[in-house]
């Protein structure tokens, strides 16, 4: 561990964070530093090595009380030997929190234990399922949305009422900047839906990954007050993928197990599983509006 400086990241250390997520294997979203930067600029760390970026954190701060992390990570030559760079870096973030802060995480199976030692208590499941665009397709053919329910693009609705509506299903207000490049960003599939009052009722941002051709298109958030309306969501994005020209690409999606209409769009959908995740806490975990969660915004920072 010695020799290893912990610091606050500067912007293009952002970069870096998003090269090794890929490189791990963890599929980040095009233009995601972007979004992430203005969610908290000081929510995120690096260690260095002989003035080298070798290890990264992130805990995004929601208010003074709570917190989410993300991108624990090292870089290869450095990984898996006891070594400390990363437990340093991970503490050091953890150490800059505000007293009593809640902080939650999502990790897999295998590291239930590690984090156990650091305070954390194991809560729900997330699965991480794979859609074929192609599959889909099929599935939502003749799927229509609720009597007075329409789908829009999101520029079409007040952006208040995207905030809004994401704060009832977070639990959590985000920093507006960061919703506005998330639903925004070049590539992005976002649409809402609404109802006769002109309320929103559900919200679904499709991202393009990295490697757009080998891993496909990131589904987050996908919320909705109905099984019909996400359903409805889902159908707008996948039209609005073959009008581009991909039927072929894939979408992953991030779905809580306690949803179980949400577990069964998935499976209606033949959505492969790929890999399940513990959401863990430091204190008592907060209630999100389960029913309404069909996929969530990003494991990475909340």
């Amino acid at each position: 561990m010695a020799g290893c400086v912990v610091r606050l990241a500067a912007r293009e250390d952002v970069d870096w964070i998003m090269k090794i997520a890929d490189d791990m294997g963890w599929k980040p979203g095009c233009g995601d530093e972007e979004a992430y930067w203005a969610a908290d600029n000081t929510g995120f760390y690096v260690g260095e090595l002989n003035g080298q970026i070798i290890s990264s954190v992130a805990l995004v701060k929601y208010g003074s009380s709570f917190a989410n992390v993300g991108f624990y990570a090292v870089a290869e030559p450095y990984r898996e030997k006891g070594l400390g760079y990363g437990l340093k870096t991970f503490q050091t973030g953890m150490d800059s929190l505000p007293e009593g802060c809640n902080v939650t995480l999502d990790c897999k199976l295998v590291k239930e234990r590690m984090y156990e030692r650091s305070g954390f208590k194991r809560t729900w499941t997330t699965t991480r399922r794979l859609v074929s665009v192609s599959t889909a397709v099929s599935t939502f053919r003749d799927h229509s949305p609720s009597f007075g329910v329409v789908i829009k693009p999101v520029q079409e609705i007040s952006f208040d009422k995207i905030c809004r509506y994401d704060t009832e299903c977070f639990q959590k207000p985000r920093q507006p900047l960061f919703l506005e490049k998330w639903i925004t960003l070049p590539g992005r599939k976002s649409f809402v839906a609404i109802n006769a009052q002109r309320d929103v009722v559900g919200i679904i941002v499709a991202r393009p990954t990295v490697r757009l051709d080998k891993d496909g298109y990131r589904i987050g958030p996908l919320f909705a007050d109905s099984d019909d309306i996400a359903c409805a969501l889902m159908k707008s994005v996948i039209e609005a993928m073959i009008a581009d020209g991909n039927l072929h690409q894939t979408l992953i999606i991030d779905i809580p197990d306690s949803n179980k209409n949400a577990v069964k769009m998935a499976d209606d959908l033949h959505a492969e599983r790929v890999f399940q995740c513990i959401r863990m806490f430091t204190k008592d975990p907060f209630q999100y509006p389960g029913e309404k969660i069909y996929g969530f915004t990003t494991l990475d920072i909340g």
